[in-house]
């Protein structure tokens, strides 16, 4: 399966704004001094920032979401919607625990939200994984799924719902998600922007009662711990 780099626009940025103060540092004729000093750090600094976001999408956001799998138990007949499935990460780690039972991937495809992001890549890594009969993938928005009510036992996302703008869209969001899970169902929800309580208070509107929130640390570091994943786990 090919992965693909969340945002990739970001890492580019500042990893090419890096190089340039290093680059702009160094044209002659080169004045040693704590000036030069800053805009040397200052360069490394924001390469750094870059690398460790693409350590984040391309290793840490896969052992967030082992360790969310191996916390939550799911059942092999459960029925799993992966909301933002991208290049389905997610997606098919579901469909190795839910060996008895369906996986459903959406996605708008997006290229600014994950490179290479493509029905057709992924419907062709589905093939080839023998996996055609237990797990598809639909164009569509979160917002306004076609599916009927109460038809997941498990509903997981993975960095997407922030994508969505403004806050009531986001409710919109939200609110299509209460509805196509079932009420014995489990919502697994890793996302980023602090918007862990946002999100907690619109599921408390909808019955949802039983939360755990916890933040990733490193692995789930976007450039630097000022831009945090957190995993939210919720159920009515």
């Amino acid at each position: 399966m090919n992965k693909g780099i969340d945002a990739p626009l970001v890492p580019f940025l500042l990893c090419l704004g890096g190089l340039a103060l290093i680059g702009l540092g160094l044209v002659p004729p080169i004045e040693v001094g704590m000036s030069l000093a800053l805009q040397l750090a200052g360069g490394l600094y924001l390469i750094a920032c870059g690398c460790v976001f693409i350590h984040t999408s391309l290793v840490g956001k896969e052992k967030i979401w082992d360790k969310v799998l191996n916390q939550n138990k799911i059942d092999s007949t459960a029925k799993c919607l992966d909301i933002g499935c991208g290049n389905g990460l997610v997606m098919f780690k579901l469909a190795k625990v839910a060996l008895n039972g369906k996986v459903v991937g959406i996605d708008i495809w997006r290229s600014r939200d994950q490179s290479n992001n493509s029905k057709r890549k992924v419907e062709t890594n589905i093939r080839q994984m023998n996996l055609d009969k237990r797990v598809e993938v639909l164009t569509a928005d979160m917002r306004e799924m076609p599916f009927d009510t109460d038809s997941f036992d498990v509903v997981a996302s993975s960095l997407a719902i922030h994508n969505v703008k403004p806050a009531k869209e986001r409710e919109k969001a939200l609110r299509e998600i209460a509805r196509v899970l079932k009420d014995s169902g489990k919502l697994l929800l890793v996302d980023m922007e602090r918007k862990d309580n946002e999100y907690i208070s619109v599921l408390k509107s909808l019955g949802f009662s039983h939360f755990a929130v916890q933040y990733s640390g490193f692995n789930g570091w976007w450039g630097g711990p000022w831009a945090p994943t957190f995993v939210l786990v919720a159920s009515r």
